[in-house]
């Protein structure tokens, strides 16, 4: 973010004309992230700002987001809450339950159920929508071969293929990803009609959804549209490219498949101007894309990892790339936490240094925060805390309890 903050203050000349950036309007993937975008670009400015509209991607299709640009900029149905899409799927779930065999799932189950069929809409509308009637397609060519489990399953994907686009449209309500499409369509639509001359930017973004997908196309055609992608490999040749295409878990596929919807090539994307990387930084970064590599690449890496390091001293990408690299092997769960919260205590104590504790498993971030609590740091994990860690979570827990065993002493 502070780059980003510095490259935007310097191309516009915002120093001098405070006004320039302050008539941008810059996209980011989420709010934090426009909250951090704002302090930066007020540290960036030496303090003298007017801050740009700062947008999540994820909002632009509610109503406040639209408003710039006019009142009819979104003709489309009120989107559903994330509880009411549960409940209503849960309900079309349960009927079609006792529709093919008459017996109904408890209430677990079903929610259980309508989650996934939830994730699974979501999926198909992020990459642009899917003709599931190929499905249905396929599932009846091939019903003598196939096994009854699947045929099973692509009678329950009708809920996905008919009952819930009836559903929405019965209940005069759209679905959250569809909106947001819609959204992306409105403000491309108005683009065109009247282009910014104000700076547009859309930051930080990998183009995951197609309606991200969408605003990005219509940025690349204005006459102050820009687009920074996040974290693009340089090192990656046409043939590496072609290989991460075909491995769907790899970090860059997302960022190839953007690029090739918007008809960019990766060799033209340009670098943003910061300072000139280090040799352990470049090793770094190389390492870590040999690491990543898709599995079908993998059969040559020692020849590579050579020819990426120098002549004389193949190894020397290696120790290079781990210089400052630590390892601690923890017990157990409560050491490991002991450990995180000593580092981050240390870089507090540390003039000018910044830490950030990065970690797949709440309770380790919770243990940490908590350990530092103790001593009068107060560092909330960003993730928040549990409904059931909170009093009235607890309270609602203990009345559970109660409700369930009211002879229990306790």
């Amino acid at each position: 973010l502070d780059e980003l903050a510095c490259g935007l203050v310097a191309a516009t000349g915002a120093r001098n004309n405070p006004e320039i950036l302050a008539d941008a309007l810059i996209f980011t993937p989420n709010q934090r992230a426009a909250r951090g975008l704002a302090l930066s670009l007020y540290n960036a400015m030496d303090g003298t700002l007017l801050t740009p509209e700062i947008r999540p991607l994820g909002d632009i299709e509610e109503e406040d987001g639209l408003a710039a640009f006019g009142p009819d900029a979104l003709d489309l149905p009120p989107a559903l809450s994330p509880a009411q899409r549960r409940g209503a799927l849960a309900r079309l779930i349960q009927a079609w339950r006792l529709k093919a065999d008459g017996e109904s799932l408890p209430p677990a189950s079903l929610l259980a159920a309508a989650d996934e069929l939830g994730a699974l809409i979501d999926q198909a509308s992020i990459v642009g929508g899917v003709d599931w009637t190929k499905l249905e397609l396929l599932a009846g060519e091939l019903a003598p071969q196939l096994a009854q489990h699947w045929q099973v399953s692509a009678d329950f994907l009708d809920i996905v293929m008919k009952a819930w686009p009836q559903h929405l449209h019965e209940i005069g309500y759209s679905d959250p990803q569809a909106r947001r499409l819609g959204a992306a369509e409105a403000i491309a639509a108005r683009w065109a009609k009247t282009p910014p001359q104000h700076p547009v930017v859309v930051a930080g973004s990998t183009g995951a959804g197609a309606a991200t997908r969408r605003l990005m196309q219509a940025v690349l055609t204005l006459p102050l549209g820009l687009i920074v992608f996040p974290g693009i490999d340089p090192d990656l040749d046409a043939k590496g490219w072609a290989n991460v295409a075909d491995a769907a878990s790899h970090p860059q596929n997302t960022l190839g498949a953007t690029l090739a919807a918007l008809g960019l090539n990766p060799h033209d994307i340009q670098p943003w101007p910061v300072e000139a990387e280090t040799a352990r930084q470049r090793a770094r970064r190389r390492l870590i894309s040999e690491a990543l590599a898709p599995a079908i690449a993998t059969r040559d890496w020692n020849e590579r990892l050579a020819a990426l390091a120098a002549p004389s001293q193949p190894r020397d990408l290696v120790t290079e790339a781990l210089q400052g690299l630590s390892l601690v092997e923890a017990e157990d769960e409560s050491e490991e936490a002991l450990v995180a919260a000593l580092l981050l205590r240390e870089t507090l104590e540390t003039p000018r240094q910044t830490a950030a504790l990065v970690t797949p498993e709440a309770s380790l971030a919770r243990r940490t925060a908590a350990i530092l609590e103790r001593w009068g740091i107060d560092i909330a994990p960003s993730a928040g805390s549990p409904l059931s860690r909170t009093a009235p979570g607890s309270l609602l827990l203990i009345l559970a309890r109660w409700i369930a065993r009211p002879a229990d002493p306790a």
